[in-house]
């Protein structure tokens, strides 16, 4: 039998994780909840058991909660939880009320709220969180507005705000962000005016830039002029000959994604012969000519 001088110790030395699900609800001992330093919801499981659970677990720093119909009332009880470090929000039902509440959370550094109905209204709240190096915004309904918001976070290092509308004006504010390692801008309405801008970026070393139409041979040229880049992902952005070629010259890439893209023979055979890389993707190109 463990002494309840022995239970004290393993408490106090205890870092738990876990994966929770409906099966553990009523599983979990109710003297270690303190323990607990990361815990990541299954989808849709979330019940009144586990928020009463994450209430009592007062050394949580990393909450992923994505797909659990999380609205603007519950976001309010997480707000409470000021140790937080990490927050996982993805796929939800969190307005701008509710990220008013995740801006209470001063110490979140990485902080996930995709695929959620937020604007540009939303995004000024979050943009108080000024220790957050980690950052995803995708597939919200944000403009430049809001990459102009995002521009004051001086600490991101990785940013991730695809598939949005902020266009070139938006992109010349993320291009701010002298601190960034790592941009996916896919998706953004993004021509070789923005691309330009982007190219700016000296400390990036990993872009997604795909699905941006008018990107085109100019662009192209544009962003290999962004020679420190190891990954570059350019798909479907109207990509022919001239751009590949461009492209063929970035000599520190080890993974690249041109695929989908308007490249001929002459220019798919500049991309292989980029014996450097590791990893390519150079599929349904228009190969003739």
């Amino acid at each position: 039998m463990v002494t309840k001088q022995w239970l004290n110790v393993i408490r106090d030395r205890s870092e738990l994780s876990m994966m929770a699900n409906n099966h553990l609800v009523n599983q979990v001992n109710n003297e270690f909840l303190d323990c607990f330093v990361s815990i990541t919801f299954a989808r849709n499981i979330l019940n009144d058991n586990w928020f009463n659970m994450l209430g009592r677990m007062t050394q949580l720093t990393t909450l992923e909660i994505g797909n659990n119909l999380i609205d603007d009332n519950m976001v309010k009880l997480i707000s409470e939880m000021k140790q937080l470090t990490g927050l996982d929000l993805e796929i939800n039902q969190i307005f701008n009320e509710g990220a008013k509440s995740i801006s209470e959370l001063r110490n979140l550094t990485y902080l996930n709220i995709g695929n959620n109905p937020i604007n540009d209204e939303g995004i000024e709240s979050i943009s108080q969180l000024d220790n957050l190096t980690d950052l995803t915004v995708s597939s919200l309904r944000i403009t430049s507005k809001s990459a102009k918001f995002i521009s004051k976070l001086n600490n991101l290092t990785l940013l991730n705000i695809a598939y949005n509308n902020i266009g070139d004006e938006g992109a010349k504010f993320i291009s701010e962000i002298k601190s960034l390692k790592i941009l996916d801008i896919s998706l953004n309405g993004i021509s070789p005016i923005g691309a330009k801008s982007i190219s700016e970026l000296d400390q990036l070393t990993v872009l997604y830039i795909s699905q941006n139409f008018s990107i085109g041979d100019e662009g192209a040229r544009m962003i290999s002029e962004m020679k420190q880049l190891n990954e570059l992902y350019i798909q479907d952005c109207f990509i022919g000959n001239a751009g590949a070629i461009s492209i063929s010259r970035m000599d520190k890439l080890t993974h690249l994604d041109i695929s989908e893209n308007e490249i001929q023979i002459e220019g798919e055979s500049v991309i292989r012969d980029m014996k450097h890389l590791s990893y390519l993707s150079i599929e349904g190109q228009c190969l003739y000519g």
